[in-house]
């Protein structure tokens, strides 16, 4: 999840999603492999949002600034 990854060009609510669903419910499409799983009933809400927020944490400036950008517009 670091700057060489894809994470940052998602917007906050679809990272929640994807964290907390796993990738293939987030984006709708059943047969999507990933071997990420779903943190439902592992992480809370909250505690999703603590993750998030430290992974961005970690980002250039720079890419956080781009990420902002797809939050405030409203880009999923």
């Amino acid at each position: 999840h670091d700057a060489s990854g894809h994470t940052w060009h998602h917007d906050d609510r679809t990272l929640f999603r994807i964290v907390k669903l796993g990738p293939a419910e987030a984006a709708g499409i059943p047969t999507y492999q990933s071997n990420m799983p779903a943190y439902a009933g592992q992480l809370t809400d909250r505690e999703i949002v603590a993750v998030l927020s430290f992974i961005k944490h970690r980002w250039p400036e720079a890419i956080r600034r781009k990420q902002d950008a797809l939050n405030a517009s409203g880009a999923r």
